[in-house]
């Protein structure tokens, strides 16, 4: 578990989120964003994120919004957009935008009463 200390957006008075995971981001940037648009870009797991309240955006300086894919465990559950202030995503309003996404499927999707090959690389 990790214990964050942030300043309020609006008072600018420390407070502590006791129950936050640290999410990074699908690329690494040295510089902040500039542009008022820019989204923070990552993934997360639905299945790791059972305990945790906020999700701290790792290098978010700059970001205001993220645009995070949503998976749960295998299966992909799509993208969701969600405010950002300070780098801290709520995990209720992540939840919120998450219940619109369709379904996971199950890790072994039956098709035609076998299961899908396991894709191997050689």
């Amino acid at each position: 578990m990790t214990v964050l200390v942030c300043d309020d957006t609006l008072t600018g008075e420390p407070y502590t989120l006791p129950e936050a995971t640290t999410v990074a981001p699908a690329m690494e940037s040295l510089d902040p964003s500039e542009w008022a648009g820019a989204r923070w870009i990552g993934a997360v797991d639905l299945r790791a994120l059972a305990h945790y309240t906020h999700l701290r955006l790792q290098n978010s300086v700059g970001y205001d919004r993220a645009r995070l894919l949503v998976r749960e465990g295998r299966s992909v559950r799509g993208f969701v957009e969600v405010a950002a202030p300070g780098g801290i995503v709520s995990r209720r309003a992540f939840e919120e935008t998450v219940a619109a996404l369709p379904a996971a499927r199950s890790d072994c999707v039956a098709r035609a009463g076998k299961a899908w090959p396991i894709p191997t690389t050689m």
